[in-house]
């Protein structure tokens, strides 16, 4: 990965990520993203997470900025005493002949 992460991200960004990447796996929370092709990048959002949004040059990358911006998200409405969205919304993927 390019960049160093301790100089690339402010301090508060590397704090909330690294407390992410510590949970146990029984803790994590599993939520679909929608990745869209927007012509000149690509974009993502979580229907289950109103207002979490990113955008990438890839859609390798956008769904790792998506990630972090989840992270980020859940930990910021955790700090604010908000109720953290439970997952509801599944996708799928259909063959139609076309």
């Amino acid at each position: 990965m390019a960049g160093h992460p301790s100089r690339d991200l402010p301090d508060w960004i590397v704090n909330s990520i690294m407390k992410q990447a510590d949970k146990p796996e029984e803790e994590m929370t599993e939520y679909t993203i929608v990745i869209e092709d927007a012509g000149s990048n690509f974009a993502a959002y979580a229907p289950d997470v109103p207002g979490c949004v990113a955008a990438g040059e890839t859609a390798e990358e956008t769904l790792r900025l998506m990630e972090e911006a989840l992270a980020l998200h859940i930990e910021m409405l955790r700090d604010m005493g908000e109720p953290i969205p439970e997952p509801h919304v599944r996708a799928a993927v259909v063959q139609i002949a076309s």
